[in-house]
């Protein structure tokens, strides 16, 4: 073989094994780890006003537990079913806490590998078969009227520059988000927590009645009442029985005022159905023995025939004839859903960690002699005859504005008793199903003294 043979037949090897290579030389594709960033994670889920249920689960190291808190749709009442179904304020705190889940995009990618969900800490915390009881993330879940899911998501340990990282329930892969929706598992977060729904300046008379009930003799000790009163909202309060050495002590006063006005709910426990029904129809109560163990557990007492409490009352009457009394009983301690929903049988623990609670039982009614009386009306128009026809024309019609007059006050008295009423009443339906928790701070302003309530007098320099 000649040298250009040689040469021709090397070139065209050559050719060949290049042509090869540009054939088996693979193509380019994104990794299929990348494919779905920037989808939205249920893409189907586009009506906040959709859910109709939300499930918190939070897991509990130091007891092991995993602890749920639900908000539920039911029969069209929002209802906290952790809670013994109390009354949700959540219609429009539903709607934004779900438009922000919808919102929520695919932002990265950090594993594909399950022995890292500790790591990030987005194990779920109802997952029975991990005997790991660290990194164990939030579990959110919304459901819809028929229960179908739709959404699911465990979010876990937050990274550099705000990163959460987040995964659903049953893939293993772990994203991280640049934006965390608010989602609250606290129970005075999803409730109306005003309890009362006063406003101070409406306040015109507090009769504290301070008492203790002595279980073992069953009667009252300890009684003194201190009565408060004032005129009008921008009336000072003057205090009953004051000496000419004494004056109002203003701040203490302010502050039980604002307590009543701004009273929150720290805890809800379930009244006994009879008892709910028997408050609801009135003060005449036909207690059974199931009503008197409740009440007994949360400091409340039958004396003669009298339901007392534990640590007094406090009546408060408010200028459109609604009157509300306060019952204090017994101390509550806990933390978390402890205090705030209880156990089955609540009971009282002085050693026991936490924050201190009182229960407190409120009842109200209607009285309409705290309006100001209906105006009389007016004697019959008689003519004198010394009148001329002018003089006779103007007292006529002098005298029809006072009837006109007294109609309207009349009518307007009218309305006041009908609001005063129906106030009164969706307050006795309120409150008929529940004993509440509020803070020992809220019972220590609202439970003074006299000495806390009056001062001695500054004597002038």
């Amino acid at each position: 073989m000649n040298e250009t043979t040689k040469t021709l037949s090397f070139a065209a090897v050559a050719g060949l094994l290049a042509l090869a290579a540009v054939v088996t030389v693979p193509r380019y594709r994104p990794p299929e780890v990348f494919n779905d960033l920037g989808q939205a994670f249920y893409p189907e889920f586009k009506d906040p006003l959709r859910a109709a249920a939300l499930k918190v689960v939070e897991y509990d190291e130091a007891t092991a537990t995993a602890k749920e808190f639900k908000v539920e749709l039911r029969n069209g009442r929002w209802v906290i079913p952790s809670h013994h179904n109390y009354p949700a304020d959540a219609k429009e705190r539903m709607a934004k806490t779900a438009a922000g889940v919808i919102d929520l995009i695919k932002d990265t990618v950090r594993s594909d590998r399950p022995q890292d969900h500790e790591q990030f800490g987005v194990i779920d915390p109802l997952d029975d078969k991990v005997t790991t009881m660290k990194g164990r993330g939030k579990r959110i879940t919304f459901r819809d009227a028929e229960g179908r899911v739709l959404a699911d998501f465990i979010f876990g340990n937050e990274g550099r520059e705000g990163v959460t990282f987040v995964r659903v329930p049953g893939q293993k892969r772990v994203y991280g988000l640049t934006a965390k929706p608010e989602i609250s598992a606290k129970f005075e977060d999803w409730i109306e927590t005003d309890l009362l729904k006063l406003s101070a300046s409406s306040l015109r008379r507090i009769r504290i009645d301070n008492y203790s009930v002595d279980e073992v003799e069953g009667r009252i000790k300890n009684r003194h009442e201190i009565l408060l009163t004032r005129d009008d909202s921008s009336g000072p309060w003057k205090v009953g029985e004051m000496t000419d050495q004494e004056e109002v002590n203003t701040e203490n006063i302010t502050s039980m005022t604002g307590a009543l006005d701004d009273l929150k709910i720290v805890g809800v426990r379930a009244k006994p159905p009879g008892l709910t029904r028997e408050l609801k129809q009135g003060d005449q109560r036909q207690l059974n023995q199931q009503d008197v163990i409740s009440l007994r557990q949360r400091g409340f007492y039958l004396v003669r025939g009298e339901l007392q409490s534990n640590e007094g009352e406090t009546e408060v009457v408010c200028d459109d004839g609604v009157i509300y009394l306060l019952r204090f009983g017994e101390v509550v301690i806990g933390a978390g859903e402890e205090l705030t929903a209880g156990t089955s049988a609540d009971k009282k623990d002085e050693k026991k960690e936490g924050t201190e609670g009182r229960y407190l039982f409120v009842t109200t009614r209607f009285d309409e002699s705290i309006l100001p009386p209906a105006p009389g009306a007016p004697p019959e128009f008689a003519a004198d005859p010394a009148w001329t026809d002018e003089e006779k024309k103007q007292k006529e019609e002098e005298h029809q504005k006072r009837k006109e007059e007294v109609e309207r006050q009349k009518k307007e008295r009218e309305d006041k008793v009908a609001a005063g009423q129906k106030r009164a009443q969706e307050l006795t339906n309120r409150f008929a199903d529940w004993y509440y928790v509020i803070s020992a701070e809220n019972f220590k302003n609202l439970r003074r003294s006299r000495a806390e309530l009056v001062k001695p007098k500054e004597q002038p320099k």
